[in-house]
């Protein structure tokens, strides 16, 4: 028996879909262990139970979907934090890699005016 939620068949239908294809909700058609038709429900068929999963379990505590959004902005946010901070330390790291080059330049340059002195 559908319940009217005052959501069309239809969109209720995508709804629940996409929920067992998310793994949240799980369709069981009583003794039935062909599990093609436990992928998708059909409402005209015969009866079925939805049972929400484990999965679907935490996912409701934790707010579902807005949660999980929330989520994906967040790692947005801390992976664009990573790239300026490595962006910041590479330049760092050129920087003083050319600081150590003319150092080494002008260490071998005085060790060799050193050498010509003691030659010579």
């Amino acid at each position: 028996m559908f319940y009217d939620n005052g959501i069309p068949e239809s969109e209720f239908l995508q709804i629940i879909n996409y929920l067992i294809a998310d793994g949240f909700l799980d369709p069981f058609y009583g003794e039935v262990k062909d599990p093609e038709r436990q992928k998708r429900i059909d409402l005209k068929s015969e009866p079925i139970q939805i049972r929400l999963t484990f999965s679907g379990s935490m996912f409701f505590l934790n707010e579902g979907y807005k949660a999980l959004k929330e989520s994906e902005k967040f790692e947005k946010e801390r992976i664009s934090e990573l790239e300026r901070k490595t962006e910041r330390n590479q330049s760092s790291l050129v920087f003083l890699t050319g600081v150590i080059a003319i150092g080494t330049f002008v260490a071998a340059f005085y060790y060799i005016i050193q050498l010509l002195k003691d030659c010579c």
